[in-house]
């Protein structure tokens, strides 16, 4: 299964379980997140949504083998990644996020969606969507400059350069860094801290601070599906994808 799920307490635990091939995000992948995180809506039992992943990496992004199919070539308004950002938008739990490694792509933009984020001394993000011939998804256009800043995510978004963990901190991207070897105990503890309030106090301290942006977020995250869609049949995708693989820079002169 790409992704493990279990109850400790009143803390559901997602985790990314694909560490061979450093948690890569696929339509699989997508699919059950988002059961996962409608399973603990429904329960009334989770107070917290606790996510993580195996391995040494958050996850090193998107599945270039996927990307070559076209994952939504069907329509994205019925694709497992539409709806399972739609499910992170919306959802009125808390989400614990821990961040071990590199976090690419999607594993960037997810993180956005989370209430507080602990990130390992080892953490890296990138926003890798120039570099690849696509552009922002999970609602990133409107959540990135919300977090760090207007002029900030232009930068991150447009040059797909790393960021270390010094610096996701310094710009609001994570909510603090721990030594790696403490980071799971770290998240935990500060699930376990949230778990143990008032679970309707929580549930609407969250929806007072979701609501302000819930529409202009999912009007973003509608937009990004329909650029992203056009930008996946196109040349630079392809140029992207055949570069990583054949192990070359990609070529994008001859593009528009």
């Amino acid at each position: 299964m790409p992704i493990a799920v279990e109850r400790r307490g009143r803390v559901a635990q997602i985790v990314f379980n694909r560490p061979e091939t450093g948690n890569l995000m696929n339509a699989a992948l997508f699919a059950a997140l988002r059961d996962a995180l409608r399973a603990a809506a429904a329960d009334p039992a989770v107070r917290v949504v606790r996510l993580g992943s195996t391995g040494d990496a958050f996850t090193r992004g998107g599945d270039l083998h996927e990307f070559v199919q076209n994952p939504l070539k069907g329509g994205w308004e019925q694709s497992a990644l539409y709806e399972c950002t739609l499910e992170l938008a919306r959802f009125q739990k808390p989400i614990v996020a821990s961040v071990q490694g590199p976090a690419i792509g999607g594993g960037s933009t997810l993180i956005l969606n989370c209430d507080i984020v602990i990130a390992s001394d080892r953490a890296g993000f990138v926003f890798p969507f120039s570099s690849l011939g696509i552009c922002p998804e999970i609602g990133s256009s409107y959540l990135l400059p919300l977090a760090v800043g207007e002029r900030r995510a232009r930068d991150w978004m447009l040059t797909s350069r790393k960021i270390g963990a010094e610096e996701a901190l310094a710009a609001g991207l994570v909510t603090e860094i721990v030594p790696h070897d403490m980071l799971e105990a770290r998240a935990d503890a500060v699930a376990d801290q949230i778990a143990g309030y008032a679970g309707e106090a929580v549930r609407a301290t969250k929806k007072l601070l979701q609501d302000v942006h819930l529409a202009a977020l999912e009007g973003a995250i509608q937009a990004e599906m329909r650029a992203l869609a056009t930008l996946m049949e196109g040349p630079a995708v392809r140029e992207a994808v055949g570069a990583f693989f054949e192990k070359r820079k990609p070529d994008f002169s001859g593009l528009a």
